[in-house]
């Protein structure tokens, strides 16, 4: 039986499942997005979320001790709510599948250029399977101590590598005639904000989460401060030019540093590579949790490790469909554009039924 979440867990699931392959490219997706003004799309996208994380907090305390599958029903009725099971579900093994697989080749190319993608693919699995059957509380004790690491590890990084770069790389700031690029540019980076919507599949507790509505906007707020930090740092080193070359643009450029005076800790690479995979756990295991819930609530079936394992079997063997890397990226581009409805549409009708069938002052 899982224990109820504190506020700051919560917080943490938000962060480790926003902060998870998406962060790699970041550099790259804000070059394309905007430029050296590509900071300004990820401040329009971290106000755009810390809204929609805030109605997400709302509508699970309402609806305190039940997840989306559980209280969408006397929102919507029976019917829809299969419907949208159906669609979390789908969403959130698409990520938890081939978020894996391009981790792996990532991996891979990097750091293991002679072992196959398919045999990294299947050990991650089996650490996944391992992690979804310790179950919610187990995995966000893990992500609580991770996703601390994981701030400390990337403010740091980038700070370091600022102090290797130029100020003129990312200059301009602002281009008053780009401001529809700006906006266009949001569309590229909405991936890296993608995964406030597990919420949906947290039970929230009324004592123990009545101060949800602060936590899980600034968690948001953090996050899209780091971001934008992550990629200036990266852009100050060789420009825009640079970043936009790069697959894998943050790690590609921490390899190519050699910072002389940290000593022991001058190649920010291994650092990095650790860091980085400390968070894809975490990640995973929350996509994989969700796809979980979606199956035991929406078919009514008990939680057992049989689910688990079928779940991560299936998810081993259809990660091995795709061709390629470039293929892998195209479904987890078309699974993003899914995410306008997950995270944007969905809970913004879910709280205007709410609100006009007046169900929070009947549950509250």
């Amino acid at each position: 039986m899982n224990t109820p979440l504190t506020n700051r867990q919560i917080a943490f699931v938000v962060y480790c499942t926003m902060v998870g392959f998406g962060i790699i490219n970041l550099p790259r997706d804000m070059a394309e997005a905007g430029g050296t003004g590509g900071w300004i799309p990820l401040v329009i996208l971290t106000v755009v979320f810390m809204f929609n994380v805030y109605i997400i907090s709302y509508l699970g305390y309402v609806n305190h001790g039940k997840t989306l599958i559980e209280y969408s029903e006397k929102l919507v009725g029976e019917f829809l709510t299969r419907i949208i099971s159906i669609i979390y579900g789908i969403y959130f093994f698409m990520f938890f599948t081939f978020i894996t697989r391009i981790y792996a080749e990532t991996v891979r190319m990097t750091m293991l250029p002679r072992t196959p993608s398919w045999v990294i693919t299947f050990v991650f699995f089996l650490l996944l399977y391992y992690s979804l059957s310790k179950g919610l509380n187990v995995i966000v004790r893990v992500c609580e101590m991770y996703g601390f690491i994981n701030i400390v590890g990337n403010i740091f990084m980038s700070i370091i590598i600022f102090t290797q770069g130029e100020i003129i790389n990312i200059r301009p700031l602002f281009v008053e005639e780009d401001l529809m690029l700006y906006l266009s540019g949001t569309s590229k980076l909405i991936f890296a904000f993608l995964g406030v919507e597990l919420l949906f599949m947290i039970p929230f507790n009324k004592e123990k989460n009545s101060k949800i509505f602060k936590y899980t906007p600034a968690i948001v707020g953090i996050t899209g401060a780091m971001y934008i930090l992550i990629g200036e740092s990266a852009i100050s080193i060789g420009g825009i030019e640079l970043v936009t070359l790069y697959k894998a643009s943050v790690f590609n450029i921490i390899r190519g540093l050699d910072v002389s005076y940290l000593e022991i800790f001058r190649r920010l690479d291994g650092i990095y590579v650790v860091v980085w995979s400390l968070n894809i756990i975490c990640s995973l295991s929350l996509w994989g949790y969700g796809v979980q819930q979606c199956i035991n609530k929406g078919m009514n079936i008990k939680e057992s490790k049989l689910v688990i394992a079928l779940l991560v079997l299936a998810a081993c063997i259809i990660a091995q469909i795709p061709e390629s890397t470039n293929d892998v990226e195209k479904l987890l581009k078309y699974n993003g554009y899914l995410g306008y409805i997950t995270s944007l549409s969905l809970p913004l009708i879910l709280l205007i039924i709410t609100k006009v069938k007046k169900y929070d002052k009947k549950t509250v």
